[in-house]
């Protein structure tokens, strides 16, 4: 792998996350290591997160994510509020993968402060979503890699 694929394969991830997991590029990085998406930034990290789920779900032509993503929901920092995990990657992909863009209030039908819009914000960069993002990309990516995406 040189590093003009890998950075047409970002660039990729950046502009269509689902299209860029289904290139060949993806399944030599995982082969060469399963862990590569360590070494990505977090704001990639959700973005192949979303990829890795578009592409499962027309994989599978499931109504339901392979990841169980509609089932885990991230828990939220204000009033006991919580978001599913699936709605929460279509925010992000509203918000242009800007992790402190969201639109919490919207996402959630409530009106939020500002100060607890940021602290929302926030939940996306915590040690606790970073270990579930690992966990879920991990999964993922083992997943695809049993798939013939041709």
């Amino acid at each position: 792998m040189t590093n003009p694929d890998l950075a047409q394969w970002l660039t990729e991830l950046d502009q269509c996350p689902a299209s860029a997991v289904e290139q060949p590029l993806m399944q030599e990085l995982y082969q060469q290591n399963p862990l590569f998406f360590t070494a990505l930034s977090l704001r990639q990290r959700w973005q192949l997160l979303v990829g890795l789920h578009i592409t499962l779900l027309d994989f599978t032509s499931a109504n339901f994510s392979p990841l169980g993503l509609e089932a885990q929901h991230l828990p939220l920092p204000v009033r006991h509020l919580r978001l599913p995990l699936s709605q929460v990657l279509d925010a992000l992909v509203s918000a242009g993968f800007e992790l402190d863009q969201v639109a919490w209030s919207e996402e959630l039908d409530v009106e939020l402060s500002e100060q607890e819009e940021a602290a929302c914000d926030q939940v996306l960069t915590t040690p606790e979503s970073e270990a579930l993002l690992q966990e879920l990309l991990s999964r993922g990516l083992a997943f695809i890699a049993t798939c013939d995406l041709n």
